[in-house]
């Protein structure tokens, strides 16, 4: 929670006086980098978490699991960085842009050692991580609070992000020495690096495609509209964003439980629904609380030069729910060893979201883009999911999560009759 409003706040103050425009470069060249940090993420987060989480002579030895998930990441990274590179020459752009992109891919080549905090989560200590977080968090938004009072460049502000994931990844380090009071065994086998890539392979995949669809939309509304368009377009991002964090620190510190009650069908199944009911209605809630106060909202925080991105956020909130209600699915099929199923859900999306936005941003400018993210959504959290009898249970337990308020109702009404 402070994580998230610190972040937020900074960014509000930051969005204020750098205007849409600047703003929108800023963001522009975050999410250029952001189309290959898929390849350095590989999809690993939650295969690594099983892996850590499992008990039992089967289980691996942790050390090992960390290591080898650590190489993987290093491999990932150096591609993602040679990958954008060559994307930075294929396309036209300024050098001011450049310059923000070059700086931004450092945070590519820091973030194998996030690894570590896939050990803390499968051990249900996330608060080693957690105050790592903080304490980077801080400094940066420091940084960004001097870079503003002193008018400083564009580069200063992605620079910023770059000594956060610096400072987090050495916090990282330095916990997770202190947490297993032993010296660290590096070794990675080369068995456990082939069969954490051939488990990870599909969520690599899906991963490459993911952050491709979660900066596509940016991307594209530079290309087709202009750099302001991008920051106005990123508000709505940003809070949205900001709303989401309960439900996702909820369903990361859920996982694990998840995956020991697998052993119980009953415990399993009532977890995996509880999840969904809690998750989905409280996006309910928190979208449409944002979306009636949004003209409000925004005026309020961004500020008249920022009016217009009121309209987008009214649409763009209520991905929440599909947002949640995928978050979920995810975790189901981790846990089922489905997982191949992920590539075509979220190329699915990616798909969606890329032709819709060269269909309507053009027509409708960034309501366009919106209703596209909209869409995407949707198909993604539950479209694809009818698409194959072994995944269908997960609309029916989504449907089952819409009618709660319903069914918990009737069921009281009964009680009471009785």
């Amino acid at each position: 929670m402070v994580q998230a409003v610190v972040a937020f706040g900074v960014g509000v103050y930051m969005a204020r006086h750098l205007g849409p425009a600047s703003s929108g470069v800023l963001a522009y060249a975050a999410s250029f980098v952001g189309l290959f940090a898929g390849v350095a993420a590989l999809g690993l987060d939650t295969i690594v978490v099983r892996e850590l989480s499992q008990r039992g002579p089967r289980a691996e030895d942790p050390d090992a699991v960390v290591a080898s998930a650590f190489v993987l990441r290093v491999l990932g990274s150096a591609a993602g960085v040679v990958l954008t590179a060559l994307a930075v020459v294929a396309f036209e752009h300024d050098r001011g842009t450049i310059v923000l992109i070059a700086v931004s891919t450092f945070s590519l080549v820091l973030r194998p050692l996030s690894v570590i905090e896939l050990y803390f989560q499968a051990r249900l200590a996330s608060k080693h991580v957690v105050l790592v977080q903080l304490v980077a968090l801080g400094i940066a938004s420091a940084i960004r609070l001097v870079a503003i009072a002193l008018g400083a460049p564009l580069v200063v502000f992605a620079l910023a992000v770059v000594v956060e994931t610096a400072v987090a990844m050495l916090g990282f380090v330095l916990a997770f020495r202190s947490h297993i009071g032993r010296p660290f065994r590096f070794a990675a086998p080369r068995g456990l690096i082939a069969k954490l890539f051939s488990d990870a392979w599909p969520l690599a995949l899906t991963s490459i495609l993911i952050f491709a669809y979660l900066n596509a939309d940016r991307v594209i509304v530079r290309s087709l509209l202009d750099e302001r368009s991008v920051g106005l377009y990123g508000v709505s991002i940003s809070i949205t964003t900001t709303i989401q964090f309960l439900p996702m620190a909820l369903g990361q510190s859920a996982f694990p439980t998840l995956i020991e009650a697998r052993s119980d069908p009953v415990v399993y199944d009532k977890r995996l629904q509880g999840l969904m009911n809690v998750l989905l209605w409280g996006a309910i809630a928190f979208s449409a609380t944002i979306a009636l106060l949004a003209g409000f909202i925004v005026e309020r925080l961004y500020g008249a030069n920022w009016s217009a991105a009121a309209t987008v956020l009214r649409i763009y909130v209520w991905g929440a729910p599909f947002t949640v209600m995928g978050m979920v699915a995810s975790y189901w099929l981790v846990a089922e060893n489905l997982q191949r199923f992920y590539p075509l859900r979220v190329l699915a999306s990616l798909v969606c979201c890329v032709g819709l936005d060269f269909a309507l941003i053009p027509r409708l400018g960034l309501t366009g883009a919106a209703v596209g993210a909209l869409v995407a959504q949707l198909l993604s959290s539950t479209g694809v999911f009818l698409l194959s009898q072994r995944t269908r249970l997960m609309p029916l337990m989504q449907l089952r999560a819409v009618l709660f308020p319903v069914r918990w109702l009737a069921q009281r009404f009964a009680s009471a009759e009785a």
